[in-house]
């Protein structure tokens, strides 16, 4: 295994998702490249950033939200990489992944290791695929599984990379294209508050209003007294079934724990069009990549430990980031956590997967 320097933590897209090419490519099948991605969030974005840095020859992209997998000629590519678990999750599943195993080189990146992937990587592979995970997964799976982590540790460096950063979604902004001025750049604070995730057996972690509530409590306390403090909302905060009413009533209390400080929140156009109101003003939040690359030195941020791709966008700019928990007993956050805290280097995943994404192709 690859040694890398512990950094950060994964990354996750707020509020735009990626662009998507068709999934025709052109009649030369030689190394020919296809992206395979799902969902409109982090995984999607840094899709998109592989797609405008690939070497060479541009591959291509397909969004499996917009084009179902049965539709994706996998023998017009030797080359096929799945970004995020959303996409490598669907590509493993009955004729997906029959299709799949007909390329030559396959390369896959999830910020989880969870049972599909775990049991395709048991399995021998005539062309064993590039894999791409975070340090923290694979430390976890010393005590999933001891089998594969020692299967992963003796792979050859054609095969695993592991690092602690994930894919930047974004490039940096010439400063002359930097907004001339931005009220997030007056904050002191800026809180980047998450919500129900994925864990990595797959299921999801639907979050209490109890426990969103105690974990800004927590994070008050660490936050001087009349300082400006901005929160920025994810529709993913809300339990599935919430209505419009539910959700004022959770934003309303917490907004009465921040009434100590000059408190404003902030959300995508559908979300504050949707709850902003006297009691609880929210005010629309410029797009992801313009917020990513804001030059934010004097701001201190809060990120919630779940919002993986995040971490690895504003460490690029931001000197102050530290990670909080909406669920301190969750031991895979807690680590993603520890990791951010102790980061020694800067590198993200992108690079990774750039220059070894198809590797044993010489595509690239």
């Amino acid at each position: 295994m690859k040694k890398h320097g512990c950094s950060t933590l994964l990354l996750v897209g707020l509020l735009f998702g990626a662009g998507v090419n068709t999934a025709v490519a052109s009649p030369d099948k030689a190394h020919r490249v296809l992206i395979i991605t799902k969902g409109k969030g982090g995984d999607a974005n840094g899709a998109a950033a592989l797609i405008a840095e690939w070497p060479r020859k541009k591959a291509d992209l397909v969004n499996l939200s917009d084009i179902p997998p049965n539709l994706i000629d996998a023998k017009k590519y030797s080359c096929i990489l799945l970004i995020g678990q959303g996409a490598v999750g669907e590509m493993l599943l009955g004729e997906n992944r029959k299709n799949l195993l007909t390329v030559k080189k396959i390369g896959m990146y999830s910020h989880l290791i969870d049972a599909p992937i775990m049991q395709f990587l048991k399995e021998e592979h005539t062309r064993p695929p590039n894999v791409f995970f975070l340090k923290s997964q694979i430390f976890l799976l010393r005590f999933k599984d001891l089998a594969l982590f020692k299967k992963l540790s003796q792979m050859e460096d054609d095969y695993l990379w592991s690092t602690s950063l994930a894919i930047r979604s974004t490039r940096k902004m010439m400063r002359n294209s930097l907004p001339a001025h931005s009220p997030f750049l007056e904050m002191d604070n800026v809180i980047w508050l998450g919500g129900n995730y994925t864990t990595s057996s797959g299921s999801q972690r639907i979050l209490s209003d109890q426990e969103i509530l105690d974990s800004l409590r927590n994070l008050h306390n660490t936050i001087k007294p009349g300082s400006s403090v901005a929160l920025m909302l994810m529709p993913r905060l809300f339990k599935p079934n919430a209505n419009r009413e539910d959700k004022l009533i959770l934003l309303t209390e917490i907004a009465s724990i921040y009434s100590d400080t000059a408190f404003h929140f902030y959300a995508n156009a559908l979300m504050a069009d949707e709850l902003n109101t006297v009691k609880t003003p929210i005010h629309e939040a410029p797009s992801y990549d313009e917020l990513m690359t804001l030059p934010w030195w004097k701001t201190q941020h809060f990120a919630s430990a779940d919002q993986y791709n995040l971490f690895s966008d504003l460490n690029a700019d931001a000197e102050n980031v530290a990670p909080f928990l909406l669920d301190p007993s969750d031991a895979e956050q807690a680590l993603y956590a520890i990791n951010f805290i102790n980061k020694k280097d800067s590198r993200s995943m992108l690079q990774e997967i750039l220059s070894h994404g198809c590797k044993g192709l010489h595509t690239q």
